[in-house]
């Protein structure tokens, strides 16, 4: 089954199929990989960076910026993510972040859903870390990219510690 596979189910002795349970440590896994993988990536779509790729991304931050449906807004985040990947052009970082895209998709939803369940603007984390993440590709400045994008990374893996998505997760 794929989604076992991607680590965002499991089975238990019975064989009834859950949502999988995140720890502290698989919260620090993710947050570790993540960063190598998408300061990789963003340095590398900042170096090769289209104007088809300026556009997506750009449009995305705007998106992002007008929604308030809470499954649209981690949609767009994770699209914000991949779209990244996909400038990257780099075949084997892609291949890498589809191991850890998902349980990051998970992780994400579940976040912005708890959240917006204690009246925290949802896009308000996104939004902070993306920006300068998209000004530093459209300035073609690797160096820049790849700081702001482990920067939103370490937060991004605070805010779940914070809100204790390891335990809730």
């Amino acid at each position: 089954m794929e989604l076992e596979h991607d680590g965002v189910v499991e089975f238990d002795h019975r064989g009834r199929c859950q949502v999988r349970q995140f720890s502290a440590e698989d919260v620090r896994e993710i947050v570790t990989l993540r960063q190598t993988l998408e300061v990789m990536s963003a340095r590398l779509a900042a170096q090769k960076l289209t104007a088809d790729t300026a556009a997506s991304l750009q449009e995305n931050v705007q998106a992002l910026e007008q929604e308030t449906d809470v499954t649209n807004i981690s949609r767009l985040d994770v699209a914000f993510h991949d779209l990244i990947m996909q400038a990257a052009g780099h075949s084997r970082l892609l291949t890498c972040w589809r191991t850890v895209r998902a349980q990051f998709e998970l992780l994400l939803a579940k976040a912005h859903r708890w959240q917006q369940a204690h009246d925290i603007p949802v896009t308000d984390h996104a939004l902070r870390g993306h920006r300068p993440i998209l000004t530093a590709i459209l300035a073609r400045d690797a160096d820049k990219a790849g700081q702001a994008m482990r920067q939103h990374i370490e937060d991004w893996g605070e805010l779940n510690y914070k809100l204790g998505m390891d335990s809730e997760a």
